[in-house]
């Protein structure tokens, strides 16, 4: 009869739980640089990592501002730089892309070199990524064999059977 009561005490509760509002999302602007590998900044800060750069903003306040994002400043290799004002319009799209191009001063060809090293860097990366993967993988497949087999031995040591036993002469009492 307890037992009973709690249960029905318990989904009672669920009935008036809150309800769950995701969060809206976010808009997400992928920088393009040409050639690749530019170091970006915003706010004269730089960004972790080389172009191409998702940046992800909230969209309630971009279109407060008009669709405007804060200046991106690419700086490639050679000491080229380019700022732009990024404007989007949030209600058309939650993705965008920005390519910013590099103007046209002499040492392009450093930041075409340096932009074969970036993607060198960034396969190397991927690589080491599916590894990591793939150890964590296995470690989940033998840690979840490992409680299988430990469950098995559960069961079949009787355990679970006497459990069940004295649950059901508890539960007859009452």
């Amino acid at each position: 009869m307890r037992i009973l009561f709690l249960v029905v005490l318990l989904l009672s509760g669920c009935a008036s739980a809150p309800v769950y509002t995701p969060p809206p999302p976010q808009l997400r602007i992928t920088f393009i640089t040409d050639p690749p590998g530019a170091v970006l900044y915003q706010n004269g800060v730089r960004l972790d990592g080389y172009a191409p750069l998702t940046l992800s903003y909230d969209p309630n306040a971009t279109r407060k501002l008009g669709g405007n994002i804060t200046e991106v400043t690419a700086r490639w290799q050679s000491g080229a730089s380019i700022t732009i004002k990024p404007h989007i319009n949030p209600d058309e799209s939650y993705s965008w892309t920005q390519t910013i191009t590099r103007p046209a001063i002499p040492g392009r060809d450093i930041d075409e070199q340096f932009a074969l090293q970036v993607e060198a860097m960034r396969q190397q990366q991927q690589a080491q990524q599916i590894q990591q993967q793939q150890q964590y993988q296995q470690q989940q497949q033998q840690q979840s064999s490992e409680s299988n087999a430990a469950l098995s031995n559960i069961v079949n040591s009787g355990v679970l059977s006497n459990i069940g036993q004295a649950l059901g002469g508890a539960l007859g009492r009452h």
